[in-house]
């Protein structure tokens, strides 16, 4: 992981003897033109058109002829509809304590995975389980129905590392990247980790079987499945 190399570490193409980074310039390219097409995909799904709702009020027109017998009938309603008030009352006191016991129980299973997961980091969603040589798999096959599938979805991805790297070769860089099933070579699942923990990596080694969290954009030209913005689930 450490040290300069002569060759992309998302690729294999030769890098110039000077070149600062271990990824070449075309790889950097793609992903950020992913990261880029996944971004106005999730901003065009989520963008949503406000529609102004009219309400009518309907108008009370007094009746001078009111009877009195309906006078009565009105006074009598007003019984039920006290009772109706206090029993929604009543419903909604209780759901507020349903509310708040299930509050408690998932801040109390969240602390306990903090503390108890030392590999666990805040995860933003539950993503779809998935293994990594069957991510990869699928894009392999169909790539169009896979990007269907998964594309700008969350996965909680498992696999064995098989490699992992760093942008500038050091663990002291911007970005990494851990390489699931990859078998040796720059087919598999590549994670890249924008913002990871130094210790944790290091303890980190090839063949440990992982769980992670990210983004799924799509396939890259070398045919690696990329998952972005990954964060740890466990690690064994």
């Amino acid at each position: 992981m450490t040290g300069s190399t002569s060759s992309c570490e998302l690729c294999g193409r030769e890098l110039a003897e000077h070149y600062q980074s271990t990824v070449c310039r075309v790889c950097k390219q793609e992903f950020e033109d992913l990261k880029q097409r996944s971004e106005q995909a999730s901003e065009s799904t989520l963008s949503l058109s406000d529609v102004p709702i009219e309400s009518a009020a309907s108008s009370n027109v007094s009746n001078p002829s009111t009877t009195s017998k309906e006078a009565a009938a009105a006074k009598e309603s007003v019984l039920p509809q006290s009772r109706m008030q206090i029993e929604n009352g009543q419903k909604a006191k209780v759901t507020t304590r349903t509310i708040s016991c299930l509050v408690t129980i998932f801040t109390a299973v969240v602390i306990w995975a903090m503390f108890f997961n030392p590999f666990t980091d805040s995860l933003r969603s539950y993503g779809n389980a998935v293994s990594a040589s069957t991510l990869y798999k699928e894009f392999e096959d169909n790539e169009i129905a896979a990007n269907s599938k998964w594309q700008n979805t969350f996965v909680i991805v498992t696999g064995k590392i098989d490699s992992i790297k760093s942008e500038l070769g050091t663990l002291d860089s911007h970005r990494a990247y851990i390489m699931l099933d990859g078998s040796g070579t720059f087919r598999g699942v590549q994670c890249v980790f924008e913002k990871w923990n130094k210790q944790k990596f290091s303890s980190l080694k090839a063949g440990q079987k992982v769980t992670i969290e990210g983004k799924v954009l799509g396939q890259l030209d070398t045919g690696a499945v990329l998952v972005y913005d990954c964060k740890f689930f466990s690690a064994d």
